[in-house]
């Protein structure tokens, strides 16, 4: 059933004031005026100066929380705020609409009281629209420029992508993952940090549950694409794991799956088919070891890449079968390197999987010649990564899951800084922490039809 979604403020209360040692928490409240700040408000008293007030936040997804000290003068009536701002200029960062966390606050007065107050669940809505959802324990599809029909459409789409990672993986979403639609770049820039490139068309945050993608309502097969290639992302990086397992999976074959399963049959399209099917005929593949950490960044070959990469997939189904091939992201999952994961999984390093590959296609082996550096990514049909926001820092990017675990009430860590969010499309998917963006390049077509106008 299509629900509507709140568009407006979220203030969260405690219900009565809370007591403990002496001190007394009047209210501690959350406020949500997203796309500009999210804000964390304390009215505490106490009948000696209170000295300390330290706010936690944790991010559902993420395995530790942000601690912050937000300035006010010790009194024994005391009413500090910490204003997070989410375009990133001063504390906090970006994070993304559908975030959900718990804040709380530890305090100490004068007299050697002290007192953590409950802890608080909140939801980060976007306040842009108003907004339609379609939900099941897996997925929350969030519009509010589609039709009934149409938002079922993606909805059905997005849960056969998410079943097929599952059944033929052994890749499952542990959490529910929100995906918000817009019917327009313009729409979608409102929602997201300053700075984007002109062609993205969509970002996932899988660290934080949340996708974001164009979904114009002419043309909803488009859509549809971006975001089942997006929740690819999400469901894989999910069963690889953030740390080593993100860092050694390589991009040829983060892009591939993802590319693999932007339609229901699983077919390549536009631009990737026509540029693998040159390559193939002229003998003039890319290396997998040259696009194992990044993409070429001009169009041709960026194109080139993404082909690749489903061609490898197709190969590795066809050839080695889904349990070896759901062995293999375990195998990523512990850490390994590209050669050691493959050899564990398929009994061959890179360069023998390659040749095999090639053979496959009617090519010669592919003499084994030294890695090649892949200068910093470009924007084409890409997907780039943001990461884990905390206080006035910078951002990063790839979507990458992080379990999360109870964060200990009061920690000697610092508290985590905020993914640096570079303009989306910064970098290629899997390259960064955080967030993958997915850009077209110019003229590349990516789809089976036309690419139309930019908004």
């Amino acid at each position: 059933m299509i629900m509507l979604a709140t568009a407006s403020l979220l203030f969260i209360l405690t219900p009565r004031a809370f007591a403990q040692s002496g001190i007394t928490v009047n209210a501690a409240t959350f406020t949500n005026n997203f796309p500009q700040s999210m804000t964390f408000s304390l009215d505490a008293k106490s009948s000696a100066a209170i000295q300390t007030a330290t706010l936690f936040v944790h991010f559902s997804g993420l395995s530790s929380s942000g601690r912050y000290s937000p300035p006010f003068e010790p009194a024994t009536n005391i009413t500090p705020k910490y204003v997070w701002d989410l375009h990133g200029g001063g504390n906090g960062g970006y994070v993304p609409p559908g975030l959900r966390g718990e804040f709380w606050w530890h305090l100490e007065d004068a007299a050697g009281n002290k007192l953590d107050t409950p802890k608080q669940a909140f939801f980060l809505d976007d306040l842009n629209h108003k907004w339609k959802k379609l939900e099941n324990a897996k997925l929350a599809i969030y519009s509010y420029q589609l039709d009934d029909a149409s938002a079922k459409k993606v909805f059905d789409a997005e849960n056969a992508a998410v079943d097929f990672l599952e059944k033929d993986l052994g890749a499952t979403l542990t959490r529910q993952f929100q995906v918000w639609t817009y019917a327009s770049r313009s729409d979608m820039f409102r929602s997201l940090p300053p700075n984007q490139s002109p062609g993205l068309l969509g970002v996932n945050y899988f660290q934080y549950g949340a996708v974001l993608a164009v979904v114009d309502p002419s043309d909803v097969n488009d859509g549809i694409e971006t975001t089942r290639h997006e929740l690819t992302h999400a469901v894989v990086h999910e069963k690889v794991g953030t740390g080593l397992g993100s860092s050694s999976f390589p991009t040829w074959l983060d892009e591939g799956l993802a590319t693999y399963n932007m339609t229901s049959d699983h077919s390549l399209i536009g631009g990737y088919n026509v540029r693998l099917k040159q390559a193939i005929a002229s003998n003039t593949l890319i290396p997998l070891r040259t696009i194992s950490s990044g993409f070429p960044p001009d169009p041709e070959s960026y194109l080139l890449a993404y082909g690749e990469g489903w061609s490898t997939v197709g190969f590795i189904f066809k050839h080695f079968g889904k349990e070896k091939f759901s062995k293999l992201l375990d195998v990523f999952n512990q850490g390994a390197t590209y050669d050691d994961s493959l050899m564990q999984a398929f009994g061959v390093n890179l360069d023998g999987f390659e040749n095999l590959w090639r053979k496959d296609l009617g090519l010669p082996d592919k003499p084994v010649a030294a890695a090649t550096k892949v200068p910093g990514a470009v924007p084409t049909f890409a997907f780039s990564t943001a990461e884990t926001p905390v206080p006035a820092g910078a951002a990063t990017a790839t979507p990458q899951t992080v379990a999360a675990q109870e964060t200990p009430h009061l920690s000697d860590q610092p508290a985590p800084t905020p993914p640096a969010q570079s303009g989306g499309g910064g970098g290629i998917c899997g390259g960064l922490f955080g967030g993958i963006a997915l850009v077209l390049f110019g003229g590349a077509q990516r789809r089976r039809r036309s690419v139309k106008r930019a908004s």
